[in-house]
């Protein structure tokens, strides 16, 4: 795989996450909910297919190009690596017992016709459990999975990864400001008790109390 090849298979992919954090960023679903009106309950649904069907085939290329070997999870790190890749799955478990999947996918946008940035099927604030030691799960179970999914990093896979961290990271801040938006004080509050990845505030806690 040459340079110019490498070029062109990462700008797919930042133009992919470019348009799935466009499409859901809080100015874009303000004005789409403003001229849809009724049928913006759709739109959640709309946003995850039109997701899926432009990652499927960005991701089937990707497959295909390595290049160089940059790194390995080998040795005593190939325990690090399973330790991580386990805990990547634990957060979207864990996560998943919190969220309401069907608001998620964008049905019960659907059925109810509300269209809320909490996930919880309250569709309040939830502080329990995971989310008592990070705010976004999913997020940092995302960071974590593509850093530790495979045994060998090569140089494709590693921008790749690179622009995909870029991406959970921006996209947890975009969820942050439209849960800002939503929740006002209570979430602010909320922020200063736990952290939005990586839970150092609740390591900070535990190792105060020893």
């Amino acid at each position: 795989m040459n340079s110019f090849e490498l070029f062109v298979i990462i700008l797919f992919w930042m133009s992919w996450c470019v348009l799935h954090s466009a499409m859901i960023s809080l100015s874009v679903t303000s004005y789409l909910k403003r001229r849809l009106g009724e049928s913006f309950k759709y739109y959640r649904l709309f946003f995850n297919v039109t997701s899926l069907l432009t990652l499927i085939p960005l991701y089937l290329v990707s497959l295909n190009m390595k290049g160089e070997l940059i790194f390995s999870w080998s040795g005593g790190l190939r325990v690090l690596q399973l330790t991580v890749f386990a805990c990547s799955l634990l957060f979207f478990i864990l996560g998943a017992k919190h969220y309401d999947l069907a608001n998620f996918l964008g049905f019960s946008q659907i059925t109810s016709g509300k269209n809320n940035a909490v996930m919880s099927e309250s569709g309040k604030l939830d502080t329990s459990g995971i989310l008592g030691i990070t705010r976004h799960p999913w997020y940092l179970g995302g960071l974590m999975l593509i850093w530790s999914s495979h045994q060998d990093l090569y140089t494709t896979k590693f921008w790749i990864n690179i622009v995909l961290s870029g991406y959970f990271i921006i996209g947890t801040l975009l969820e942050e400001r439209k849960l800002r938006c939503e929740l006002g004080q209570s979430y602010i509050d909320y922020s200063r008790q736990v952290s939005m990845l990586f839970p150092f505030k609740w390591l900070q806690t535990k190792l105060s109390h020893r």
